[in-house]
């Protein structure tokens, strides 16, 4: 495949709306060229590329105790707080 601009635009529509990519994906540094690009539909890359972005999951998710973060305390493990 040649690499040309036209080519390296229908490349990145393929990558940018493959289903379900932003499970996998979850940001993309982007050329400048890419920045000024549109998709067949005329919609800009940028554009195309937002999607609704996945909640964290609990698990990462910082911890917040109101009585600080000390070294003995249980809310620097993940063991569950005395007084919630």
């Amino acid at each position: 495949m040649e690499n040309s601009e036209a080519n390296r635009q229908k490349w990145r529509n393929l990558l940018f709306t493959t289903p379900g990519i932003n499970q996998y994906v979850s940001g993309a540094i982007l050329f400048e060229e890419t920045l000024f690009q549109n998709d067949p539909d005329g919609k800009p890359f940028v554009d195309v590329m937002k999607v609704p972005a996945r909640p964290p999951s609990p698990a990462h998710l910082p911890r917040i105790c109101p009585h600080g973060f000390f070294a003995n305390h249980p809310c620097r493990s993940r063991a569950p707080h005395p007084n919630p």
